[in-house]
């Protein structure tokens, strides 16, 4: 149940998974509840209604894959808005090969399930969102067994810090898990 001091006629129940505190940006309604659903309440009918999530407050282990959308509701409607959230521990690293070359621009980053959980940018700077504070990840950029490797990883307590301070480098071994 999601309570709200005001309703309209039309109005949008708004879901966002972990994004507790989130705010629907320009818009009356209480922040993103516990549950990750807040609803919005007047908006106009059959009119474009954007809606925006403002991201500001959100802990470091909730990221808002899309944070914007527009509806265009009947009059009376309560319509449905979903916003794509992505959940884990952020972990950013220096990745680079046995042979000292980065891993190509844009291969990407696996978890131990098989999930796409991040990349591989430029100079080898990696950014994955992982779903536990330790484990390891494959990174792939082709189908052959020299187009992969793998990193373990461990969080620090202090992730922010860990970017401002400097990301840690970190050799990426051959071989790859089998799904």
């Amino acid at each position: 149940m999601t309570a709200t001091p005001e309703l309209g006629e039309t109005f949008a129940i708004v879901e966002a998974p972990g994004a507790v505190g989130a705010r629907v940006a320009n818009r009356p309604g209480q922040p993103i509840n516990r549950q990750g659903f807040t609803i919005i309440p007047y908006l106009d009918p059959f009119t474009a209604n954007w809606l925006d999530l403002d991201p500001q407050g959100l802990n470091d282990h909730v990221e808002i894959v899309s944070s914007s959308t527009t509806v265009v509701p009947d009059s009376g409607a309560a319509v449905k808005v979903k916003f794509v959230t992505r959940t884990g521990y952020p972990w950013f690293a220096h990745v680079t090969l046995p042979d000292g070359a980065a891993p190509p621009l844009g291969a990407e980053v696996f978890d131990d399930n098989g999930r796409a959980v991040g990349a591989v940018g430029q100079g080898g700077l990696l950014y994955a969102r992982v779903p536990q504070d330790h484990g390891s990840v494959s990174v792939v950029w082709g189908e052959r067994s020299g187009q992969r490797c793998r990193l373990a990883y461990v969080i620090r307590d202090d992730a922010v810090q860990q970017v401002s301070s400097g990301t840690p480098h970190q050799v990426c071994r051959p071989g790859i898990k089998e799904k």
